[in-house]
């Protein structure tokens, strides 16, 4: 059904992927993501299909989505989206009018972080939307942070394996064995 995703997402800072079939709704929402401080870019689509295909090979920081849409609904959305390489800890925000506690519990066993009720409280949105983008700042650069230290403790690694390398040779010929007279040579 989709393409096959690529090896590495593009990745640009601060990008909220938005994906509600009713154009006013996805308006709303791009304009309070829109307001966050610091870069922010906002993909948005009207057909979930369409924003897993970009998902693919953009990666997004925060995902906003509908639940009530015409071709996928919000829960299959979200399975689709932790099926993918890179977005299996970026923050979802289910959107939906339903106060139905299945379809939370549905949402929440798919993958989704967190919900808001339509009409949208534009203070909650922007409030819970900074909230979870530091935290996946915060998350981006732990792991960043991770990988150039094993890169380092690699490089140590290596680094110590050569000095053995040189220093053994040395060490051995300095301590070549010796006959021992334990007095058993009569």
């Amino acid at each position: 059904m989709f393409e096959e995703p690529v090896a590495s997402l593009q990745r640009k800072p601060g990008t909220v992927l938005v994906v509600d079939d009713q154009a006013t709704s996805r308006a709303i929402l791009e304009q309070v993501v829109r307001s966050l401080e610091g870069p922010v870019e906002v993909q948005t689509f009207a057909r979930a299909v369409d924003a897993v295909v970009w998902a693919t090979r953009h990666a997004a920081e925060l995902v906003l989505v509908d639940y009530l849409m015409p071709d996928m609904d919000g829960v299959r959305f979200v399975n689709c989206l932790r099926a993918l390489p890179g977005y299996e800890q970026v923050p979802i925000i289910m959107v939906t009018v339903s106060d139905d506690r299945e379809v939370r519990y549905a949402a929440l066993d798919a993958g989704a972080t967190d919900f808001l009720i339509k009409p949208i409280d534009t203070r909650e949105c922007l409030a819970r939307c900074k909230n979870l983008l530091t935290l996946r700042r915060q998350q981006l650069a732990l792991e960043e942070q991770t990988k150039r230290l094993e890169e380092t403790m690699q490089e140590l690694r290596r680094d110590a394996r050569q000095r053995e390398l040189e220093i053994l040779p040395a060490d051995v010929a300095r301590f070549k064995p010796r006959k021992r007279n334990l007095g058993l040579n009569a």
